[in-house]
């Protein structure tokens, strides 16, 4: 059994792909999708999910994230310093590049992918496509309220109430849900 969240789910899919042997997977928010329009389209819902005087910047947001994987892309660091971050710009190249779609059909063990509807940083939309590209038998769900950090929240999706919600424990159905489907196995 593996479990991944995030991009933990992109190497989840890699290993089950890999390991005929597995007795289930289970993705957290996993995009089935190429790493770069993944980070694409979350610069996008993340910038459209601003609120107020910080909705003035929401364009400027999506640019610099366009530029900074265009810096990244052209790059053959290990690191690279980025408006004044140093990034992990190997793994993030990796990431950008890998598209779990060419997996996923070789995953043959059973599939459960979770992913919340309010999740800002995976199109809670792949669930579906992760079901229609994996090969082995599947179970998906889209909870409403869920959220990438895996809490429920009741107001808009918002990356400004995630370390609020950090400090909740992750949601108890989620929980229960993986605990009883990893049982089952």
């Amino acid at each position: 059994m593996v479990i991944g969240h995030s991009a933990g789910a992109s190497i989840a899919i890699r290993l089950a792909a890999a390991d005929g042997a597995l007795a289930g997977v289970v993705l957290l928010a996993a995009a089935a999708r190429p790493g770069e329009e993944v980070m694409r389209d979350q610069s996008e819902r993340i910038a459209a999910s601003l609120r107020g005087l910080t909705r003035l910047v929401a364009g400027t947001l999506v640019r610099r994230q366009e530029r900074a994987r265009r810096r990244l892309r052209a790059s053959t660091e290990d690191a690279l310093r980025i408006d004044g971050r140093r990034l992990p710009a190997r793994w993030l190249r990796e990431f950008m590049a890998y598209d779990p779609a060419g997996d996923l059909p070789a995953v043959r063990c059973p599939v459960l992918a979770i992913t919340g509807a309010k999740d800002l940083q995976v199109e809670p939309g792949d669930v579906a496509r992760i079901g229609e590209l994996a090969g082995g038998p599947f179970e998906g769900e889209v909870p409403e309220d869920l959220t990438h950090v895996l809490r429920r929240h009741p107001g808009p999706p918002s990356l400004s109430t995630y370390r609020a919600q950090l400090r909740e424990p992750v949601d108890p159905w989620l929980l229960g849900r993986v605990a009883a489907w990893t049982a089952a196995r």
